[in-house]
C-alpha cells in the first residue's frame, strides 16, 4: 500500500518557509507516524532560507499567548545543495519506511 500526498502547490501557489514560519514555530505537532510523538516546531526551512525560534509561551496570569521570536538565515550555495539532499532523503525515508509518497518537498519543519 502506497499513500500519495496531494501537491500543495496546485492548491494555491507555492509554499515557502517565509510564509509559514511565524505561524508554526513554537506550535505543537505530532511526528513519527503511525506511532505519534508530540514535538514542538523550532525551525522551518526551504531551499533558500531557514527560520528558527523557540517555543511560544503563554502567560498564565493574563492568558495571553506570546509568539516565538523568529530569526532568519539565508542559505549559501552549499547550504542549498545540502538542503535539497536532505529533502530528497526524507522523502525517500517516508516512501521506504512508511509507504507514503510525499512528492516534491518544498518546506521542512
Amino acid at each position: 500500500l502506497i499513500i500519495t500526498l496531494k501537491d500543495a502547490t496546485s492548491v494555491g501557489g507555492g509554499i515557502t518557509a517565509a510564509l509559514v514560519a511565524e505561524s508554526v514555530i513554537g506550535q505543537r505537532c505530532y511526528t513519527k507516524w503511525p506511532y505519534l510523538q508530540e514535538a514542538i516546531i523550532t525551525a522551518v526551512s526551504d531551499a533558500s532560507a531557514t527560520f528558527s525560534g523557540g517555543a511560544a509561551t503563554t502567560s498564565s496570569m493574563l492568558g495571553k499567548k506570546e509568539v516565538a521570536r523568529v530569526s532568519h538565515k539565508t542559505h549559501s550555495q552549499q547550504d542549498v545543495s545540502e538542503w535539497k539532499n536532505l529533502a530528497q532523503r526524507r522523502a525517500g525515508e517516508f516512501l521506504t519506511k512508511s509507504g507514503i509518497d510525499v512528492g516534491r518537498v518544498d518546506v521542512l519543519l
